[in-house]
């Protein structure tokens, strides 16, 4: 107990030759200072050593580094102890100064532990905030999905009132049944042509005669027809001339 005692001494900062010829209420007051600051040494270096351990996910470094820890909130709240004692304008600043740094101290040193004590809940109220911005981005991407499908139809409406789509795609329907048209009677042509120069059909004399001329004339006449009346820019109707 003596030895206990003596170590409780060291730790408050306390002159053990002079705590010896104190009253005995002293002496209690000093030991109970010690075991204080003793304590809180050992929180220290568990909230360090966990906090370095999860951090750095080996024990191995953990262990030293947060007894190390320790012993430096040791030094600094044996300092704030032992300055108690001071007088005068002094004792002001240091006040603030012992205020200030034991705010710090038990920051560092709770810290830890709270987040380890309160973990699963602390977790819990991640994953509520976590659930509710994934609906919040949810429903703001749907409302911009909703906004441009809103304006597309808009513009699409508008470039239909604009330039005649309706319009456009009944005089497109007419053009091809004319184009259809144009094909049927250039083959007929074309039959007919090769038959009379064959001796098969009109006269019925082999040979370019007039009558397969003028046949001749009217199948180019309507493949003309066919390429720039109705659109000599469409791959059937190069096809049509292709044939003549």
């Amino acid at each position: 107990m003596e030895t206990l005692r003596r170590f409780l001494f060291f730790c408050s900062g306390t002159d053990r030759v002079i705590i010896e010829d104190c009253h005995r209420h002293d002496q209690l007051i000093k030991s109970a200072i010690g075991a204080t600051v003793l304590l809180t040494s050992f929180l220290a270096i568990l909230s360090g050593g966990y906090a370095l351990h999860t951090v750095f996910r080996d024990i191995s470094v953990a262990i030293p580094l947060g007894i190390l820890w320790g012993l430096l909130i040791f030094n600094l709240d044996r300092f704030i102890v032992m300055s108690i004692t001071q007088r005068g304008v002094y004792r002001f600043f240091m006040f603030i100064a012992r205020l200030i740094l034991a705010g710090l101290i038990a920051i560092v040193v709770i810290r830890p532990l709270e987040l380890r004590l309160f973990s699963p809940e602390i977790e819990n109220h991640l994953q509520r905030e976590k659930a509710a911005e994934i609906e919040r981005i949810h429903y703001l991407a749907e409302q911009q999905q909703e906004k441009y499908h809103r304006q597309y139809t808009k513009d699409l409406k508008a470039r239909q009132e604009r330039y005649g789509i309706d319009s456009l795609k009944q005089d497109k329907g007419k053009y091809r049944e004319d184009l259809l048209a144009c094909r049927k009677r250039l083959r007929e042509l074309e039959d007919r042509y090769l038959n009379e120069c064959a001796g098969e059909a009109g006269t019925m004399l082999r040979g370019d005669g007039p009558e397969c001329r003028r046949t001749y004339i009217a199948k180019l006449d309507k493949s003309w027809t066919n390429d720039h009346v109705v659109g000599s820019s469409t791959p059937d109707n190069e096809k049509a001339s292709a044939v003549s």
